[in-house]
């Protein structure tokens, strides 16, 4: 027997890394496509939903906060998807702040009357699969480490 370390599988990335990067590149894409003010076309009625804030009256203080919130978390959703693309602790964190960001906003635009139902779906989706065991072993070195607790026998 010898004391040399168990050479460990290199772990592939798990589906629910993917799918939450793309959530976030898709959250970018949908907040610039919003402020660039893109009309949706024929057939993709269902983009005009996708709204990722309430666009309050143009030329006022909330217009312009909007706007700069917007961008920065556009930007701060490209970061975080390349941070889980490259399996970066901060990457899984950031996804999960920017979620449930992105998810009181949304939670706020229906209180108000003005629901954004996708931005809701596209939240719900990226928090279910950060929490997948997988998807935190991968985040997480120490998450995978531990050993189930096992009665005496």
């Amino acid at each position: 027997m010898t004391d040399a370390p168990v050479p460990m599988e290199p772990r592939g990335r798990p589906l629910g890394v993917l799918v939450v990067a793309a959530v976030q590149i898709l959250r970018a894409a949908l907040l610039v496509g919003q402020f660039l003010e893109l009309k949706a076309t024929a057939g993709l009625e269902w983009l005009s939903a996708s709204a990722q804030f309430v666009e309050p009256t143009p030329g006022t203080l909330s217009h312009t906060l909007i706007r700069a919130i917007g961008i920065g978390l556009a930007a701060a959703s490209l970061a975080v998807a390349a941070g889980l693309l490259a399996n970066r602790r901060w990457g899984w964190v950031g996804a999960i702040v920017l979620s449930g960001l992105s998810l009181a906003f949304a939670i706020a635009a229906w209180w108000d009357g003005h629901p954004v139902y996708l931005n809701m779906a596209i939240n719900v989706i990226a928090v279910f699969y950060l929490n997948q065991r997988e998807v935190r072993a991968v985040f997480d070195e120490s998450f995978g480490d531990v050993a189930p607790t096992q009665e005496p026998t």
